[in-house]
Protein backbone atom coordinates (compact mmCIF):
# COMPACT_ATOMS: atom_id res chain seq x y z
CA UNK A 1 0.00 0.00 0.00
CA UNK A 2 2.77 2.35 0.50
CA UNK A 3 3.46 2.33 -3.00
CA UNK A 4 -0.04 3.52 -3.88
CA UNK A 5 0.28 5.98 -1.48
CA UNK A 6 3.52 7.35 -2.62
CA UNK A 7 1.85 7.34 -6.01
CA UNK A 8 -1.09 9.97 -4.99
CA UNK A 9 1.31 11.69 -3.18
CA UNK A 10 3.26 12.54 -6.50
CA UNK A 11 0.18 12.51 -8.39
CA UNK A 12 -1.10 15.69 -5.97
CA UNK A 13 2.79 17.04 -6.23
CA UNK A 14 2.26 17.63 -10.05
CA UNK A 15 -1.10 18.85 -9.76
CA UNK A 16 -0.07 21.87 -7.64
CA UNK A 17 2.67 22.24 -9.83
CA UNK A 18 0.51 22.73 -12.63
CA UNK A 19 -1.88 24.97 -10.78
CA UNK A 20 0.58 27.31 -9.51
CA UNK A 21 2.21 27.80 -12.68
CA UNK A 22 -0.87 28.86 -14.04
CA UNK A 23 -1.86 31.07 -11.95
CA UNK A 24 1.89 32.67 -12.35
CA UNK A 25 0.75 33.00 -16.19
CA UNK A 26 -2.17 35.11 -15.41
CA UNK A 27 0.09 37.90 -13.62
CA UNK A 28 2.73 38.24 -17.05
CA UNK A 29 2.26 41.12 -18.87
CA UNK A 30 0.26 40.81 -21.86
CA UNK A 31 3.10 40.97 -25.00
CA UNK A 32 5.13 38.36 -22.73
CA UNK A 33 2.35 36.04 -22.26
CA UNK A 34 2.79 34.19 -25.38
CA UNK A 35 6.20 33.28 -24.92
CA UNK A 36 4.93 32.01 -21.03
CA UNK A 37 2.03 29.87 -22.60
CA UNK A 38 4.76 27.90 -24.84
CA UNK A 39 6.38 27.24 -22.17
CA UNK A 40 4.08 26.60 -19.62
CA UNK A 41 3.04 23.99 -22.51
CA UNK A 42 5.98 22.75 -22.77
CA UNK A 43 6.12 22.44 -18.98
CA UNK A 44 2.37 20.54 -18.74
CA UNK A 45 4.27 18.11 -21.35
CA UNK A 46 6.85 16.97 -19.00
CA UNK A 47 4.69 16.54 -16.05
CA UNK A 48 2.58 14.54 -17.87
CA UNK A 49 5.19 12.25 -19.50
CA UNK A 50 7.01 12.24 -15.56
CA UNK A 51 3.60 11.28 -14.38
CA UNK A 52 3.16 8.12 -16.74
CA UNK A 53 6.56 6.90 -16.70
CA UNK A 54 6.50 7.29 -12.87
CA UNK A 55 2.88 5.28 -13.39
CA UNK A 56 4.36 2.70 -15.08
CA UNK A 57 7.25 2.19 -12.37
CA UNK A 58 4.71 1.86 -9.67
CA UNK A 59 3.22 -0.50 -11.61
CA UNK A 60 5.84 -2.45 -12.61
CA UNK A 61 6.89 -2.95 -8.93
CA UNK A 62 3.30 -3.98 -7.37
CA UNK A 63 3.03 -6.47 -10.58
CA UNK A 64 6.75 -8.04 -9.89
CA UNK A 65 5.73 -8.22 -5.40
CA UNK A 66 2.66 -9.65 -7.12
CA UNK A 67 4.79 -12.71 -9.14
CA UNK A 68 7.21 -12.78 -5.79
CA UNK A 69 4.54 -14.24 -4.32
CA UNK A 70 2.68 -16.68 -6.67
CA UNK A 71 6.17 -17.58 -7.29
CA UNK A 72 6.44 -18.40 -3.48
CA UNK A 73 2.67 -20.24 -3.33
CA UNK A 74 4.18 -22.80 -6.67
CA UNK A 75 7.42 -23.79 -4.46
CA UNK A 76 5.10 -24.52 -1.17
CA UNK A 77 2.58 -26.58 -3.60
CA UNK A 78 5.79 -28.73 -4.66
CA UNK A 79 6.96 -29.24 -1.10
CA UNK A 80 3.67 -29.84 0.40
CA UNK A 81 3.07 -32.97 -1.63
CA UNK A 82 6.13 -34.27 -0.36
CA UNK A 83 4.42 -34.92 2.85
CA UNK A 84 3.63 -38.82 3.11
CA UNK A 85 0.68 -38.82 4.89
CA UNK A 86 0.41 -40.89 7.47
CA UNK A 87 3.89 -41.35 7.65
CA UNK A 88 5.02 -37.32 7.61
CA UNK A 89 6.10 -36.49 11.27
CA UNK A 90 4.69 -33.12 13.27
CA UNK A 91 8.66 -31.75 13.16
CA UNK A 92 8.29 -32.50 9.26
CA UNK A 93 5.29 -30.35 9.60
CA UNK A 94 7.06 -27.55 11.59
CA UNK A 95 9.88 -27.42 8.78
CA UNK A 96 7.10 -26.60 6.34
CA UNK A 97 5.40 -24.00 8.35
CA UNK A 98 8.32 -22.35 9.15
CA UNK A 99 10.11 -22.25 5.48
CA UNK A 100 6.33 -20.89 3.62
CA UNK A 101 5.02 -19.14 6.71
CA UNK A 102 2.29 -21.31 8.13
CA UNK A 103 0.29 -20.41 11.09
CA UNK A 104 -1.27 -22.92 13.79
CA UNK A 105 -4.92 -22.34 13.01
CA UNK A 106 -6.21 -24.04 16.05
CA UNK A 107 -8.50 -21.31 17.29
CA UNK A 108 -6.20 -20.50 20.26
CA UNK A 109 -5.97 -23.94 20.94
CA UNK A 110 -2.17 -25.49 21.94
CA UNK A 111 -0.49 -26.87 19.12
CA UNK A 112 1.63 -29.86 19.82
CA UNK A 113 2.35 -33.30 17.83
CA UNK A 114 -0.93 -34.41 19.69
CA UNK A 115 -3.21 -32.23 17.50
CA UNK A 116 -2.61 -29.47 15.18
CA UNK A 117 -3.47 -27.71 11.98
CA UNK A 118 -0.84 -25.61 10.01
CA UNK A 119 -2.27 -22.90 8.08
CA UNK A 120 -0.96 -21.12 4.39
CA UNK A 121 -2.10 -18.58 2.92
CA UNK A 122 -0.97 -16.69 -0.42
CA UNK A 123 -2.36 -13.88 -2.27
CA UNK A 124 -2.22 -11.68 -5.31
CA UNK A 125 -0.89 -8.60 -3.16
CA UNK A 126 -0.42 -5.90 -3.54
CA UNK A 127 -2.04 -5.61 -6.69
CA UNK A 128 -5.15 -6.86 -5.30
CA UNK A 129 -5.23 -4.16 -2.57
CA UNK A 130 -4.36 -1.66 -5.13
CA UNK A 131 -7.94 -2.38 -6.89
CA UNK A 132 -6.11 -3.33 -10.08
CA UNK A 133 -6.87 -7.05 -10.36
CA UNK A 134 -9.84 -9.22 -8.63
CA UNK A 135 -8.82 -10.84 -5.60
CA UNK A 136 -6.96 -14.58 -5.55
CA UNK A 137 -6.13 -16.63 -3.20
CA UNK A 138 -4.31 -20.20 -2.94
CA UNK A 139 -4.91 -21.41 0.81
CA UNK A 140 -4.15 -25.09 2.54
CA UNK A 141 -4.13 -26.42 6.00
CA UNK A 142 -1.88 -29.32 6.69
CA UNK A 143 -3.34 -31.17 9.73
CA UNK A 144 -1.58 -33.09 12.65
CA UNK A 145 -2.63 -36.28 15.10
CA UNK A 146 -0.51 -38.12 17.10
CA UNK A 147 2.38 -36.97 15.50
CA UNK A 148 1.75 -37.46 11.99
CA UNK A 149 0.69 -35.80 9.11
CA UNK A 150 -3.30 -36.75 8.43
CA UNK A 151 -4.75 -34.53 6.22
CA UNK A 152 -4.42 -31.74 3.72
CA UNK A 153 -5.97 -29.56 2.47
CA UNK A 154 -6.25 -26.70 -0.41
CA UNK A 155 -8.47 -23.96 -1.84
CA UNK A 156 -7.90 -21.96 -4.39
CA UNK A 157 -10.76 -19.18 -5.66
CA UNK A 158 -10.78 -16.18 -7.49
CA UNK A 159 -13.64 -13.21 -6.78
CA UNK A 160 -14.13 -12.07 -10.62
CA UNK A 161 -15.54 -8.31 -10.98
CA UNK A 162 -19.23 -7.97 -10.50
CA UNK A 163 -20.13 -11.91 -10.38
CA UNK A 164 -19.94 -15.39 -8.06
CA UNK A 165 -16.85 -15.99 -6.64
CA UNK A 166 -15.46 -19.87 -8.22
CA UNK A 167 -13.27 -22.05 -6.49
CA UNK A 168 -11.36 -25.72 -6.92
CA UNK A 169 -10.76 -27.04 -3.51
CA UNK A 170 -9.28 -30.59 -2.52
CA UNK A 171 -9.04 -33.00 0.57
CA UNK A 172 -6.17 -35.63 0.56
CA UNK A 173 -6.44 -37.72 4.28
CA UNK A 174 -4.82 -40.59 5.03
CA UNK A 175 -7.85 -42.30 7.10
CA UNK A 176 -8.54 -45.05 6.61
CA UNK A 177 -11.94 -46.08 4.29
CA UNK A 178 -12.42 -48.74 6.72
CA UNK A 179 -12.70 -46.11 9.84
CA UNK A 180 -16.12 -44.99 10.83
CA UNK A 181 -16.03 -41.88 11.14
CA UNK A 182 -14.49 -41.90 7.65
CA UNK A 183 -17.47 -43.51 6.56
CA UNK A 184 -19.64 -41.26 8.22
CA UNK A 185 -18.44 -38.00 7.47
CA UNK A 186 -16.42 -38.46 4.13
CA UNK A 187 -16.45 -39.70 1.18
CA UNK A 188 -13.81 -40.02 -1.58
CA UNK A 189 -14.60 -38.59 -5.07
CA UNK A 190 -15.40 -35.78 -7.37
CA UNK A 191 -17.98 -32.94 -6.77
CA UNK A 192 -19.61 -30.46 -9.28
CA UNK A 193 -20.96 -28.06 -7.55
CA UNK A 194 -23.33 -24.73 -8.31
CA UNK A 195 -23.27 -25.57 -12.19
CA UNK A 196 -23.78 -23.13 -14.68
CA UNK A 197 -26.27 -22.95 -17.86
CA UNK A 198 -23.05 -24.73 -19.46
CA UNK A 199 -22.55 -27.40 -17.47
CA UNK A 200 -19.02 -25.61 -15.48
CA UNK A 201 -19.39 -25.54 -11.88
CA UNK A 202 -18.53 -22.50 -9.77
CA UNK A 203 -16.47 -25.39 -7.01
CA UNK A 204 -15.16 -28.23 -7.92
CA UNK A 205 -14.42 -30.16 -4.93
CA UNK A 206 -11.82 -33.42 -4.80
CA UNK A 207 -11.70 -35.66 -1.41
CA UNK A 208 -9.01 -37.97 -1.77
CA UNK A 209 -8.34 -41.41 0.42
CA UNK A 210 -6.24 -44.28 0.71
CA UNK A 211 -7.95 -45.66 -1.71
CA UNK A 212 -7.49 -42.72 -4.59
CA UNK A 213 -4.82 -43.93 -7.47
CA UNK A 214 -1.46 -42.39 -7.58
CA UNK A 215 -3.18 -41.14 -11.47
CA UNK A 216 -5.98 -39.28 -9.55
CA UNK A 217 -3.87 -37.50 -6.82
CA UNK A 218 -0.83 -36.97 -9.36
CA UNK A 219 -3.92 -34.95 -11.63
CA UNK A 220 -5.58 -33.50 -8.19
CA UNK A 221 -2.49 -31.41 -7.22
CA UNK A 222 -1.49 -30.20 -11.40
CA UNK A 223 -2.55 -26.82 -10.29
CA UNK A 224 -1.70 -23.73 -12.16
CA UNK A 225 -1.17 -21.12 -10.00
CA UNK A 226 -0.56 -18.24 -12.71
CA UNK A 227 -4.07 -16.64 -11.62
CA UNK A 228 -2.29 -15.19 -8.62
CA UNK A 229 -0.24 -13.05 -10.78
CA UNK A 230 -2.34 -12.72 -13.82
CA UNK A 231 -3.88 -9.53 -15.11
CA UNK A 232 -6.13 -11.46 -17.30
CA UNK A 233 -7.46 -14.42 -18.83
CA UNK A 234 -8.94 -15.84 -15.10
CA UNK A 235 -12.27 -14.71 -15.54
CA UNK A 236 -13.83 -18.31 -15.72
CA UNK A 237 -13.71 -21.09 -13.20
CA UNK A 238 -12.03 -23.77 -15.72
CA UNK A 239 -8.79 -20.97 -14.89
CA UNK A 240 -8.79 -22.50 -11.31
CA UNK A 241 -9.28 -25.85 -12.40
CA UNK A 242 -6.74 -28.81 -13.03
CA UNK A 243 -6.69 -28.92 -16.42
CA UNK A 244 -7.10 -33.08 -16.65
CA UNK A 245 -9.76 -33.72 -14.06
CA UNK A 246 -13.40 -33.85 -16.06
CA UNK A 247 -15.35 -31.01 -14.64
CA UNK A 248 -18.10 -30.90 -16.65
CA UNK A 249 -21.73 -31.53 -15.67
CA UNK A 250 -25.25 -31.50 -16.98
CA UNK A 251 -26.22 -27.89 -16.60
CA UNK A 252 -27.93 -26.64 -13.58
CA UNK A 253 -26.89 -30.49 -12.18
CA UNK A 254 -24.93 -30.94 -9.08
CA UNK A 255 -23.26 -34.32 -9.16
CA UNK A 256 -20.75 -36.52 -7.76
CA UNK A 257 -17.89 -39.21 -9.42
CA UNK A 258 -16.59 -42.01 -7.47
CA UNK A 259 -14.21 -42.55 -10.17
CA UNK A 260 -12.91 -39.71 -12.57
Amino acid sequence: MWLVKGLVWVFVTLVLVCLVAIGALWGVKVHERSRAESLLKKGLWGISLTLIVICLVEFGMLWGLTIRGRNRAQAFLSDVVKLELGKATFAEAQQLALKHGGIPANDGLRCSSESCVFRFVFENKPLTSARLVPYTRFSSMVSVKNGLVVERDILYERQPNRSDPFAYSLTDNSLSSDNQWWQHFRQTGLWRLNVDERGVPRLLQVSLGPSSTADQRKRAYALDLSCLSRLFGCNSPTAVFPPDIPYRATPYYQTRSETW
